[in-house]
């Protein structure tokens, strides 16, 4: 299950996403997540692989979500990816939106050090 949670005092939305990188579960991410920013509003997010098992991504789906606009325009987005396979295509994923907002890292931690945040400060949501 994608599970949210929220630092409302500094507006970050942590996603932790423990599903293989699939077609399908990018979808359902992108669903719950838009259900969330609809409902709470846009701000900066922590999407957080370090569960998701080890799949092969297809270049393609890396493609193919590089051309889908950002969810949170305007906002930073750190994507925690710990596996080479998983931060070498969100790396491919950032490079074309030459965006500082977007980063990939190795760990929650160094997330959490981005935003200057710590895992207390975060709520449970319903998606």
């Amino acid at each position: 299950m994608i599970a949210f949670a929220i630092a409302r005092a500094k507006r970050i939305l942590l996603i932790s996403f423990p599903l293989p990188v699939t077609r399908e579960t990018l979808e359902r991410l992108g669903a719950e997540r838009g259900a969330v920013i609809r409902r709470e509003g846009a701000m900066d997010m922590i999407v957080d692989f370090s569960a998701s098992p080890p799949v092969a991504i297809p270049t393609r789906l890396t493609h193919e979500h590089v051309a889908k606009p950002s969810p949170v325009p305007g906002f930073r987005r750190v994507y925690v990816a710990p596996r080479d396979e998983l931060f070498g295509s969100l790396r491919m994923y950032a490079i074309p939106h030459n965006d500082p907002r977007v980063q990939v890292v190795r760990s929650l931690d160094t997330a959490f050090a981005e935003f200057g945040v710590t895992p207390g400060e975060f709520e449970p949501l319903h998606a």
